[in-house]
Order: C-alpha cells, then sequence, then structure tokens
C-alpha cells in the first residue's frame, strides 16, 4: 500500500513538473510566434512597397514607350508626306525657334 501511495504521490510529482515545464515552453513559444510576426508584418510592409514601387516603375515604361511610338508615328508621317512632296525638306533634328 506504501509503495503505491509513494508511486501515485512520485506521479503527482512529476505531473505537477512537466506541467510547469510545459507551461515555460508554451511562454517561450508564444514569444517566438509574436516575434515572427512582428517580423512577418514587416517583411509584408517592405514587399509592398516594393511591389508598389514596381507598379509605378512600369506605369513609367508604359508611359515612355507609348510616347516613342508617337513620336515615331510622326517620324514616319513627315517622312510620307515628305515622299509626297507634301511637306517641304527640311533638317528632321532642327528644333523650331521661337520668335
Amino acid at each position: 500500500m506504501w509503495k503505491k501511495l509513494y508511486e501515485i504521490t512520485n506521479l503527482l510529482f512529476n505531473f505537477g513538473k512537466d506541467l510547469q515545464q510545459n507551461r515555460a515552453d508554451l511562454k517561450q513559444l508564444q514569444a517566438e510566434v509574436s516575434e515572427l510576426s512582428a517580423t512577418t508584418q514587416e517583411e509584408l510592409r517592405k514587399l509592398r512597397e516594393a511591389i508598389q514601387r514596381l507598379a509605378y516603375e512600369l506605369q513609367r515604361v508604359q508611359e515612355n514607350e507609348t510616347h516613342e511610338r508617337e513620336k515615331l508615328e510622326l517620324r514616319l508621317e513627315i517622312q510620307r508626306l515628305r515622299s509626297q512632296k507634301q511637306l517641304p525638306q527640311g533638317d528632321d533634328d532642327a528644333k523650331p525657334t521661337e520668335d
């Protein structure tokens, strides 16, 4: 009977010890999760900023390409008109002077 009582007491003591260790482990894990969450939030913020910058740069590139196409179309139109003698010959690189 004393042996059974000793075993039960020992078992309860070990359960209590294990419970305390589990609580300490749980607190440590909660701290790690909190730290990881903060780090993840910061990384997501940086990623959003990078995506916004890339979107802005892509928009600028598209606008520049559109302007370049428009300039090329105008140059081709000038060439076509000159070849049909509807425009006088002139220097393509010359810019109009302001009077």
